[in-house]
């Protein structure tokens, strides 16, 4: 998902909305061999943008085409957030509900699938979580050129802000670190206890809406595009995820009940750490990470590194919560402990 997110608590879906739209299949177009199916030539995001211009025309869904950008560029065309395999446009309905409307740049044969597990067990978890942001996966959403393409709709977030920047806007207080630190915590336990890994936990795909009167804030994950639940047991992942929360022995086929552990981990040390030594924040974030990188799980004994200087910090809980998980980095992937377990640990720290 883009960098900037998704921002509203807004009104949940309706079943009706929320179910997945995945219309009866219809016979594949073939090429000259039978064997072969047609896959049209994915659209590009000038393309999308042309579209976007008359949602009428474009959309399947019919709430779709009552819709508008809300977002355009100085000539005029919808501006979206983008990202690497999507782009993401904000777009308002006539009832004054705000959209996130997600169209992939890239085709992916298992989408699908993916999308209809995912529905199929979210749906079932009562009460709905509320990390949960509800979705609606339009297999056949958007025309362009005459062939039909995905669309993802979520409800647009509003009042929060990505994990990062929040992170940036409570740094200097110590307390609110903390309970942030313990949200954290409280989410995954709820992940795994609801049998939900989302593939790719990272400072852009959280979003965080301030807790009032001295409450602990609330979390919403966002783009599942990478997502597990047991009905894909088997498959393999589709996405590495971000390479400053992902462990470097993590192979497509870690795909399972355990695909977050190790951002976890990472996620929540870095609050430990940020908690007692604020200032180490100003020298290792660079806008696009919390505290660690890539590197710093590759060579955990590089100088230089976040993980190396950490670990000869001197401030001594500092230290001993690097060498911790250095020894996690050091491990092999399979055998990262669930976040429950090692803050168990940290806590004897």
């Amino acid at each position: 998902m883009p960098e900037e997110k998704m921002l509203e608590p807004a009104p949940r879906l309706t079943q009706a909305e929320a179910a997945v739209a995945v219309p009866p299949k219809a016979p594949l177009q073939a090429t000259n061999s039978k064997s072969t199916p047609y896959i049209p030539r994915w659209p590009s995001q000038v393309e999308y943008q042309d579209a976007l211009q008359n949602p009428a025309l474009c959309f399947a869904d019919t709430l779709l085409r009552t819709c508008v950008p809300l977002d355009l560029s100085p000539f005029g065309l919808p501006s979206p957030i983008s990202g690497q395999f999507a782009n993401v446009y904000r777009m308002q309905s006539p009832d004054g509900r705000c959209w996130g409307v997600k169209l992939f740049l890239r085709h992916l044969s298992s989408r699908t699938v993916q999308y209809h597990a995912l529905q199929t067990h979210l749906l079932r978890l009562s009460p709905a979580p509320s990390w949960l942001v509800p979705f609606a996966y339009h297999e056949k959403g958007i025309r362009i050129n005459g062939a039909w393409f995905p669309v993802l709709q979520m409800p647009w977030l509003r009042d929060a802000t990505p994990l990062n920047t929040y992170l940036g806007e409570i740094i200097n207080d110590p307390l609110a670190v903390r309970r942030l630190r313990d949200t954290w915590r409280k989410l995954n336990m709820e992940m795994e206890r609801e049998q939900f890994a989302h593939g790719d936990l990272q400072h852009g795909n959280v979003c965080v809406r301030h807790g009032r009167d001295g409450k602990a804030p609330v979390l919403h994950l966002l783009d599942y595009d990478g997502a597990w639940v047991p009905a894909l047991s088997g498959r393999v992942a589709t996405e590495a995820g971000h390479p400053a929360y992902q462990h470097p022995g993590r192979e497509p086929g870690d795909f399972g009940p355990r695909l977050d552990r190790f951002a976890a981990v990472a996620v929540y040390t870095t609050l430990l750490i940020l908690a007692h030594a604020p200032e180490l924040w100003y020298r290792f974030d660079n806008g696009d990470n919390m505290l660690w990188r890539r590197e710093d799980f590759v060579q955990t004994q590089a100088q230089g590194r976040a993980l190396f200087e950490l670990s000869r910090h001197p401030n001594a809980y500092v230290r001993r919560a690097a060498e911790s998980f250095r020894t996690i980095c050091e491990a092999p992937a399979t055998l990262v402990p669930d976040l429950e377990r090692y803050a168990m640990m940290a806590e004897m720290i």
